[in-house]
């Protein structure tokens, strides 16, 4: 077999049909009206035709199929060896258990070592931060795993690169925890109405993108673990609820 690391994308499918691994297929979610959050679910290769398209099945669960479908494309993720790669899947058509796509152009390392979800809108989670211009400010947080988090501010905040992070998360009647946070990167994004900026300006449609890496307490780490994991759960049941 061709070395892990030269393996081309029909060549890594076939690979995982052989062996059969799954792939985790990530796709977009309505939960409420506006609010798009991440779904998950696992599916196998059935079939590889050629090098243009592939019949992927045995979906987990199984309504993640119409989710992944109704998206228009997914981003998978699957192991091959100590690796880990990731691709989109587009140009989808759909049998009442299978989906055909085309086979990616490209795949690409996949370095996120933790599990990382979208807080609920009617239970989010806020981030409170130190900022030059509006001194304590709270963010809606857009996502968060055991060591990271993001959010959108309207405009830079001010924050320096190493800050302190206070970190509200719906658990257990409420919970809060400090944590050392490094900005690992900016960007300027468009944002749609809703939870990204902090709660002043929520009805905001433009905003800079933050992710922060979290070097929290062991003790602390553990209730962000059972938040995500909760949180996780929560999403799983709204797939099977909701198609």
């Amino acid at each position: 077999m061709t070395a892990t690391n030269e393996l081309s994308p029909p060549e890594a499918l076939r690979y995982l049909k052989d062996k059969g691994l799954p792939l985790i297929v990530s796709f977009h979610l309505e939960e409420e009206k506006g609010h798009i959050i991440t779904g998950k679910g696992l599916c196998y290769v059935e079939e590889v035709y050629g090098s243009s398209r592939v019949k992927l099945g045995r979906f987990s669960p199984f309504r993640s199929m119409h989710a992944a479908r109704s998206s228009g494309n997914f981003y998978a993720t699957f192991e091959i060896g100590s690796n880990t790669y990731g691709c989109v899947i587009e140009n989808i058509t759909a049998d009442r258990s299978f989906l055909v796509a085309d086979i990616p152009a490209r795949m690409s390392p996949f370095l996120r070592k933790f599990l990382r979800v979208e807080p609920s809108k009617k239970a989010p989670v806020l981030l409170h931060l130190m900022t030059e211009i509006q001194g304590t400010t709270a963010y809606y947080v857009r996502d968060i795993s055991e060591r990271g988090i993001g959010f959108i501010a309207p405009m830079p905040p001010g924050v320096p690169n190493k800050t302190i992070c206070g970190i509200y998360m719906p658990l257990d009647g409420g919970t809060i925890i400090l944590s050392t946070g490094v900005i690992v990167y900016t960007r300027e994004v468009s944002e749609r109405k809703g939870p990204g900026i902090r709660p002043s300006h929520s009805g905001g449609t433009h905003g800079i993108s933050f992710g922060i890496q979290l070097f929290p307490h062991p003790e602390d780490e553990k209730k962000i673990r059972l938040y995500v994991m909760q949180r996780e759960l929560e999403i799983r049941k709204k797939i099977q609820e909701q198609l």
